[in-house]
């Protein structure tokens, strides 16, 4: 039964006058008012509403310029899908799977800032490390002033391998993951927890202290790196002044050494954080009669080393080549590369930065699957049936507004697995409006109300009837004592007149 009887007293109501059960029961159903004009109000249950009626007799606007707005107007969170543009809400289906797996921003900033260390580095050429020393010890013969000038003599070797940008992206890192922990904390934890509260705070003092570290090691790589660039303009000026030749700071090799080492490491990286950023989601789009569930399959894609363009790639055909030779010669470097690396890329490849690099090698791909993980290629006819099963299975939606739904649908499929899943959105506690030609939909979804839409083509425009099957009355919605039967005006327009509901019964019953 619709309705649930828990005890005897409201079964001896209902065998003694349904239709005053029915008015009962449903007085205490949550339902939404629906202002139609100045004076007429339509009411919208928070259960399955039917809207049936002759073509252009005002359904879809009732559904698209009264209900719609409506309900937007109170917060709800709407998805309404008409039957013709089934093409439309199938690609939105897809791209509201893809829109569910995201890229990791974190990695993609260690991605980029890798690889544009890596294209831009460049080695000075060095010919003879103790060169510099010779020339210092050939020119001590100087002057008596020019000897007491001890800066000359001043070393500063201090070597950091990180660099600002580096220290950037880890606040960023260890930031969102303070995030992610202190949104657990917050959904899974009430107000009157003091945990929460403690484990808030605690958090909030780690950001601080994660903040304050981050920048005093950007001070000291900034205040580092600008050291040995002063120290070595002063030594110069003394130089010139005096033509005495200033003791080395350094003669290169260990800050060779160092870069060479962080290229390496950054190369690595690379590799690490291409691999990690891929992902894979199987998403349930719906079922199709015969064929079982159908998903969509998003991924997150790298172009590999070997890519060769396919139909349906996700990577630009024009741009393959190029950016194939980048990510191979990553992948296969090794340590001998690094005697080479001024020449490693060629000029091509240098023309664009590690952003364009990440944008064209890693991608977001979509596609459809079956449960066996086959590609599958739905015709237009199954499109039509996913944009439907595809809507009913987000159960993300408040309310689920459905204009023609049976379009495209056979009969077989409507009974097997629409009206099952309109039912199930109903006893989750979702709000269903459908308009139907289809008899089954409009009578075995057993909705709690029904409205009967009859443009009559003069000034009063659209005219509603609101009522339901159980008490077989609908009302007028402009003068309330106007009822007619709603079982007439549904073997009317859902059965197609009585006389061929008759024919289809005798036929049926031998």
């Amino acid at each position: 039964m619709k309705f649930a009887i828990d005890s005897f007293g409201k079964f001896y109501e209902l065998a003694t006058s349904s239709n005053v059960f029915i008015k009962s029961v449903l007085n205490h159903c949550e339902k939404m008012e629906i202002d139609l004009d100045y004076n007429n109000k339509l009411d919208i249950y928070q259960d399955i509403n039917v809207i049936f009626g002759g073509k252009g007799s005002g359904k879809t606007v009732l559904m698209k310029n009264h209900i719609f707005p409506k309900l937007s107007e109170n917060g709800k969170k709407i998805f309404i899908h008409e039957g013709k543009d089934y093409q439309k809400v199938y690609d939105e289906i897809l791209k509201n799977n893809e829109d569910e797996v995201e890229i990791d921003s974190v990695l993609k900033d260690y991605i980029i800032n890798d690889l544009d260390s890596v294209l831009n580095y460049k080695e000075s050429t060095y010919t003879n490390f103790i060169g510099k020393y010779l020339k210092y010890y050939e020119n001590q013969n100087v002057s008596k002033n020019a000897k007491k000038i001890r800066k000359t003599e001043c070393l500063y070797n201090k070597n950091i391998s990180q660099t600002i940008q580096d220290v950037s992206i880890k606040y960023r890192e260890n930031i969102n993951y303070i995030n992610k922990v202190n949104n657990i904390n917050t959904e899974y934890r009430n107000d009157e927890n003091e945990h929460k509260e403690n484990l808030s705070d605690e958090l909030y003092k780690l950001k601080q202290e994660i903040y304050e570290d981050t920048i005093e090691k950007a001070k000291e790589i900034f205040s580092v790196s600008k050291t040995g660039i002063i120290i070595e303009n002063i030594k110069e000026i003394i130089d010139k002044k005096t033509g005495k030749k200033s003791k080395p700071n350094n003669i290169g090799f260990s800050k060779m050494v160092s870069e060479r080492r962080a290229i390496f490491e950054k190369i690595k990286n690379i590799n690490n954080s291409l691999e990690n950023v891929k992902s894979s989601k199987k998403i349930k789009i719906g079922e199709l009669p015969d064929k079982g569930q159908i998903y969509s399959k998003v991924e997150v894609k790298v172009m590999d080393k070997n890519e060769k363009y396919v139909k349906g790639s996700p990577f630009d055909r024009n741009k393959i080549s190029v950016n194939r030779g980048v990510i191979e010669k990553i992948a296969n470097f090794s340590v001998k590369d690094l005697l080479g690396m001024n020449k490693l890329f060629s000029i091509d490849e240098l023309q664009k930065c590690g952003a364009e690099y990440f944008s064209d090698c890693v991608k977001k791909s979509c596609m459809v699957i079956r449960e066996d993980d086959t590609i599958y290629e739905p015709s237009e006819g199954e499109k039509s049936i996913l944009s439907i099963s595809g809507l009913i299975e987000n159960l993300a939606f408040d309310c689920y507004l459905f204009d023609e739904i049976e379009r495209g649908l056979g009969n077989k499929y409507i009974s097997e697995y629409i009206i099952p899943k309109l039912k199930y959105l109903r006893d989750i506690g979702k709000t269903v409006v459908l308009s139907t030609h289809n008899a089954n939909i409009a009578i075995n979804t057993l909705p709690t109300q029904t409205i009967y839409c009859n443009y009559v083509g003069d000034s009063e425009a659209e005219i509603y009837f609101a009522g339901n099957m159980y008490a077989n009355e609908l009302v007028s919605i402009k003068n309330t004592n106007d009822i007619i039967s709603w079982e007439d005006e549904a073997i009317k327009h859902l059965e197609g007149s009585e006389y061929m509901f008759n024919i289809r019964r005798n036929i049926w019953n031998q």
